[in-house]
């Protein structure tokens, strides 16, 4: 099962129901690719770990370890109570990140695809519609500040809300070249 991959991920989300439209999202509506492609189709965007084959699976994983770990922090305590939300967007940010049918190169436009796709899939199950929507607008504003893009007409959400910051944060901060490269 591709769901294995994101084992431990997956049981940091403590609402059962939440944790298995997520778990589903991955073995019947994930793109084939999301599973083997690096993070970043050119490499310059993403820390060496996150390149190479299965590189936007390490990507996705630093994304929710860096958001586990934070929320751990009493200055995050306020997110506590959507951490559940928070997480399955991380797990979920970047699943159609080289579009439908598969791209060579990123789409700009791949977290409202994902958000689009996630929302579809959630239809099949009796969940609370408040909270797919708060997870879908923390995957539309991943990008933050990057949300325009000249190959592009669509441009994305910011980050509004302090759930969707966070998301962002974790995001970039995961994505950053310096990650897995320090030396002492």
């Amino acid at each position: 099962m591709k769901s294995e991959n994101f084992e431990l991920e997956l049981e940091y989300i403590s609402d059962v129901t939440l944790r298995t439209i997520v778990k589903d999202f991955f073995e019947i509506r994930c793109p084939e690719y999301f599973w083997s492609v690096p993070a970043s189709s050119t490499g310059k965007f993403h820390p060496e770990i996150s390149l190479g084959e299965g590189g936007l699976v390490r990507h996705t994983k630093a994304v929710v370890m860096i958001a586990e770990e934070m929320l751990h922090l009493s200055m995050w305590s306020g997110l506590l109570p959507i951490k559940d939300e928070i997480i399955a967007s991380c797990l979920i940010h970047d699943t159609f990140k080289l579009g439908e049918p598969m791209q060579k190169y990123t789409i700009h436009d791949h977290p409202i695809v994902a958000s689009k796709k996630f929302k579809e899939f959630t239809e099949l199950y009796i969940y609370s519609e408040e909270k797919i929507d708060n997870i879908c607008k923390m995957v539309e504003s991943h990008m933050g500040q990057w949300n325009e893009n000249q190959y592009s007409s669509v441009k994305l959400p910011k980050p509004q809300s302090a759930g969707e910051k966070f998301v962002h944060l974790c995001d970039f901060l995961a994505s950053r070249k310096f990650i897995g490269s320090v030396n002492q």
